[in-house]
């Protein structure tokens, strides 16, 4: 509450009129002793276990493609889809954390579309009805659009792959308008949702990372080293970097590292640069401070699986966190302040756990990290300890919402006490 400092005279005049400071004073004695005191600290409990810094992800354990969730240590893996005859792939989570957009084909059919479920993997609706491939779903960070990759055929089996953009209903699909006539894909929205990043490759270009306005507008390049390809570009919370993977040789000593560089495409740095050793698919924690990436080679047929790793920023502290005999893949950060409880089973899974957890997993919370306001996305909320639920009492903000206008009425009327005072 904002200080008022009052004149330090007081009493009442010769006509017996208060001056301001006694009738504010009185008035405000009086009104305390209607309404009393302003309820902070009265008992107010609330119930909510919070998942702030969960990670999304899709896991090929026991020959079956699935979605999972789990905590940023890797424990507490809770499978979220059940899908035994089609694969899921993609999971991206709604800016509120209600709603996860993802990629899933239909039994008997090779091409996929893109999904909506709830965060507790229930309630899951077909978006897009094409009978082409389509891919990379992502979100506008106010939560009311997705854009998505479409296939469109050129003839003699080729395709080109063009960026979408649907409301999250999956209607008014409307095509990114770039120009040209070359493969675009792997789009990811800016923060603030005015630009999309996303890699561009045909012709002499080879996989490089441009931005565009979500109209179409201001085409910019932002990686043109034709030695290098690029994959994944993912904008950090506050806009200013872009993460992504990059890919360099032609022996057996080729490989992708994770890379990080300015939004305009200035200051490129390797962070993992381990030798002979796939890093990719990166992707940021809600607060910027830490990146999650995909170790190892999941096409590889024989090779040890490809695991989601976990790292500071600045690439330190890499620390594996998915550990089983299948790969783990596709990393997604839950929103910060999404908070929303699962649903369905009271949140708990059938998926084997992983990390630190085994057997049967639950959908236990992470830490919070960090505050994301400017990620637009929603506040925290709910009585959240340690990712625990709990019964702490909080503040009441009830009681100051009829107290401030109360008092802001009382100073009226105690400037109009004074302008009364002034007149005679």
């Amino acid at each position: 509450m904002t200080k008022v400092t009052r004149n330090t005279a007081s009493g009442e005049d010769k006509c017996g009129v208060l001056t301001n400071d006694v009738s504010i004073r009185r008035s405000l004695f009086a009104f305390v002793l209607v309404f009393g005191f302003p309820a902070y600290g009265q008992e107010t409990t609330q119930v909510e276990r919070s998942r702030n810094g969960n990670i999304g992800f899709v896991s090929e354990r026991e020959d079956d493609t699935e979605i999972f969730e789990m905590k940023p240590d890797g424990s507490g893996a809770t499978q979220l889809t059940h899908n035994t005859l089609v694969t899921d792939l993609s999971p991206a989570w709604s800016p509120d954390g209600r709603k996860i957009a993802f990629v899933s084909s239909q039994p008997g059919r090779v091409n996929f579309n893109i999904y909506i479920m709830d965060a507790d993997g229930s309630n899951a609706k077909k978006l897009t009805t094409s009978p082409a491939q389509e891919s990379d779903p992502t979100w506008s960070p106010d939560g009311r659009k997705i854009a998505f990759v479409r296939d469109l055929p050129l003839g003699e089996g080729q395709v080109l792959e063009k960026i979408f953009i649907m409301n999250a209903d999956g209607s008014d699909q409307v095509r990114l308008q770039t120009g040209g006539t070359i493969s675009e894909y792997d789009p990811d929205w800016s923060p603030h949702g005015r630009k999309i990043a996303f890699i561009r490759s045909g012709g002499t270009i080879h996989d490089q990372i441009y931005t565009v306005n979500v109209e179409g507008s201001d085409l910019m390049q932002l990686t043109q080293d034709p030695d290098y390809t690029n994959a994944s570009p993912k904008w950090s919370p506050d806009g200013s970097k872009i993460l992504f993977s990059r890919f360099f040789g032609t022996s057996v000593a080729s490989k992708y590292d994770v890379n990080v560089m300015n939004a305009d495409g200035s200051d490129v740095e390797n962070l993992t640069n381990q030798e002979q050793v796939h890093d990719a698919a990166a992707t940021w924690s809600p607060d910027g401070r830490e990146i999650t990436f995909v170790r190892g080679d999941c096409a590889g047929a024989g090779q040890a699986p490809c695991d989601i790793w976990r790292m500071r920023a600045d690439g330190s502290s890499q620390t594996q966190i998915t550990r089983n005999t299948d790969d783990n893949y596709s990393p997604d950060w839950l929103p910060q302040g999404a908070g929303i409880p699962l649903t369905g089973n009271n949140g708990v899974g059938t998926g084997t756990g992983q990390g630190n957890a085994a057997g049967t997993g639950t959908a236990s919370n992470g830490t919070p990290v960090g505050d994301q306001s400017d990620f637009g996305h929603a506040n925290n909320s709910g009585n959240v300890i340690n990712g625990k639920t709990s019964n702490r009492q909080l503040p009441n903000t009830g009681g100051l919402a009829i107290f401030a206008p109360a008092m802001m009425l009382l100073l009226i009327s105690g400037a109009v006490a004074r302008w009364l005072v002034s007149r005679r």
